[in-house]
């Protein structure tokens, strides 16, 4: 995205740019926007991994809920073939 954390200063700086080039301030505002939403998303689901793994809690792809570190590791061994 375009916004990773910048300040004030920055966002004007591309905003100006922007209107330099011709386009649509409004529109680069909105990018931004979601931008920042992105970022701020994705931080709060890392924390909140972070802190269910330090509990011993994990998640399994594809399903809801969280499940024990130790319950998704024993299932995840698999039998070696015989050849």
């Amino acid at each position: 995205g375009i916004y990773k954390g910048g300040d004030r200063a920055t966002i004007k700086d591309i905003l100006k740019e922007a209107k330099a080039q011709g386009m649509d301030t409004r529109v680069m505002e909105s990018l931004i926007k979601a931008s920042q939403s992105n970022v701020k998303i994705g931080n709060l689901q890392n924390k909140m991994n972070n802190n269910l793994k330090k509990a011993g809690w994990t998640h399994k792809k594809g399903e809801f809920g969280s499940v024990r570190i130790s319950e998704v590791k024993a299932k995840k061994r698999s039998k070696k073939s015989k050849k």
